[in-house]
């Protein structure tokens, strides 16, 4: 292979057929639309106006037009409908159906939600003060002053568009003041942009953070109200300002309460502890989503970095094409099988560690399904469902129980039972010398491994039993190794608690290349082995 890779070798060009419908605006919602399209997919971008959604359009650029050529989303797509209300989004299945002006009852694989937030006061007492967002451009010249940092420092980017509206405002003829405790100049231009609002004449005071700017309501000698805002000036070695104005903006942070409602209600799930929605469909203990298919971007997420924000999206996108394969599928019932017995405790939607599990909600009776394009076979919700009512369709349950009933057909002491990962095991045992007792039998992975598994083949009176793993860390299904020695210790402490002398029972973790290492785990094994009459007594009572 030679040459230098270009972003072409990772775009995919045959996405999935299903289509995935992005519902937003501004810069987030044509980032998030461009993304899906170059890795492929088919994208229908449905724009929603700015008051519905109070997206943060300044971001961190003073040049919109310019911004948007850079980044290459200038202009609408082919496939993109703009709307004055909010579509009504309804699941069906592992899909969504949409429908809103230009776009009738379409249904569509996934959802990318890029709502964003207004820019709430950190302090929260103000109430009659513009708070910055969308729409707040100067159509004519006015009086406007801009307080950062009002009680917690304030978002660089908001700060940056802070600095742009202030030197808009004032080369069209206005006066801009900006009241800060920490100018935004970290950011690639915006130290720029400060120089040139100084130049312009933006007044720009430094307050002390202990003494926060005062801000009055006064009606002026036309009855005209303004404000009045005071602050001491640190620059000017604490002499007090006073300065009078048509508009204050409060420049604070992303507020998650300003989500519109109804899309709050689609991802009612998919939400962190600060309220803002989470830019993926999670599946980790602790923000797990249940409503996968859907994810978000930008300023609904917290982010309001342009480069965090592009970086996002392009994440989301790969998620997005992920989830939408797995919906394609039509394999997707044929890995996995649900008895009647299943109560949707969910437990194997929490153990999974493929996000593979999915739940079909439904008013009479949910389903839980496997996708089988992220399913792994691994085992792991088998061996965990508390009902039994699950089982792999290429590893189902009777080809473990017939291995177990011709074990306990075989005589003679010694015998002794290895239960091991194909990845990690598998391949060894073909090329060591395995000692003649040892019955070796292979798993999808060690998770798959139950308790149930372990008491029936201890209950065939075999000399012991010798489980394989992989290394922590190395478990194609993260924490498959973990589950199977945490079973083997439940094991040799029930029998414990109920004294009876346990036959040897053991765990161990080998690597694919630990070939000698193998070689020595079971020739030891086998010489620990208690072959006394007594492993044998304790058969029936095992059993019970």
């Amino acid at each position: 292979m030679s040459g230098a890779l270009s972003k072409d070798d990772f775009i995919q060009t045959s996405g999935p057929s299903s289509p995935a419908v992005v519902i937003g605006c501004g810069i987030s919602g044509a980032l998030a639309a461009k993304a899906l399209r170059d890795l492929g997919l088919t994208v229908t971008y449905v724009r929603i106006p700015d008051d519905h959604n109070n997206v943060f359009g300044q971001l961190s650029e003073p040049d919109q037009q310019g911004l948007t050529e850079y980044l290459g989303i200038a202009g609408d797509h082919p496939d993109t409908f703009a709307t004055d209300t909010l579509p009504s989004v309804r699941r069906e299945g592992p899909s969504f159906r949409i429908n809103c002006d230009g776009l009738d009852d379409r249904l569509f694989g996934c959802v990318v939600v890029t709502s964003g937030v207004s820019l709430k006061v950190a302090t929260g007492q103000q109430s009659n003060e513009d708070i910055l967002r969308p729409g707040n451009t100067v159509a004519t010249p006015q009086r406007l002053c801009f307080i950062l940092d009002a009680g917690h420092q304030s978002d660089m980017y908001a700060g940056i568009s802070a600095l742009d509206l202030a030197l808009k405002n004032q080369t069209a003829g206005g006066t801009s003041s900006v009241f800060f405790q920490n100018i935004p100049v970290a950011h690639p231009g915006a130290e720029e942009l400060y120089d040139q609002a100084k130049k312009a004449g933006v007044v720009f005071v430094r307050y002390d953070n202990g003494m926060p700017p005062v801000v009055d309501r006064f009606e002026g000698p036309h009855k005209s109200s303004g404000f009045r805002v005071q602050v001491t000036d640190l620059v000017a070695g604490g002499d007090p300002v006073e300065t009078e104005c048509d508009r204050v903006f409060f420049v604070g942070f992303a507020d998650a309460g300003s989500l519109d409602d109804g899309l709050r209600g689609l991802v009612a799930h998919d939400v962190d502890a600060e309220g803002f929605l989470l830019s993926e469909s999670v599946h980790s203990a602790s923000g797990r989503s249940f409503i996968n298919g859907v994810f978000a971007v930008g300023e609904c997420t917290g982010l309001l970095g342009l480069t965090q924000i592009v970086a996002q999206a392009y994440s989301v996108a790969v998620k997005a094409r992920s989830w939408l394969r797995q919906i394609d599928d039509t394999d997707a019932m044929e890995k996995i099988s649900v008895a009647d017995e299943c109560i949707r405790c969910l437990t194997c939607y929490r153990v999974c560690p493929h996000a593979a599990i999915s739940v079909n909600y439904a008013a009479s009776r949910s389903k839980i399904r496997a996708l089988a394009a992220s399913c792994q076979q691994c085992g792991i919700c088998v061996s965990e469902c508390p009902r039994m009512a699950l089982d792999l369709t290429f590893f189902p349950e009777i080809g473990i129980s017939g291995f177990v009933d011709e074990i306990a057909k075989i005589e003679g002491q010694g015998i002794f039972v290895v239960y091991g990962c194909e990845r990690s095991t598998a391949d060894l045992m073909a090329k060591i010398e395995v000692p003649p007792e040892a019955l070796f039998f292979s798993v999808p992975c060690a998770g798959r491994i139950s308790e149930t598994m372990l008491w029936s083949t201890l209950s065939t009176g075999i000399s012991g039993i010798l489980v394989v793993g992989c290394h922590p860390g190395n478990c194609a299904s993260k924490y498959g190794t973990e589950w199977a020695g945490k079973r083997v210790n439940q094991i040799l402490g029930k029998m414990q608690s109920m004294g009876i002398p346990s036959p040897q029972i053991a765990y161990t973790c080998v690597s694919s290349r630990e070939a000698a290492k193998l070689e020595g785990i079971l020739r030891d094994f086998k010489a620990s082995l208690k072959t006394n009459q007594d492993v044998f007594s304790k058969r029936n009572e095992i059993r019970k």
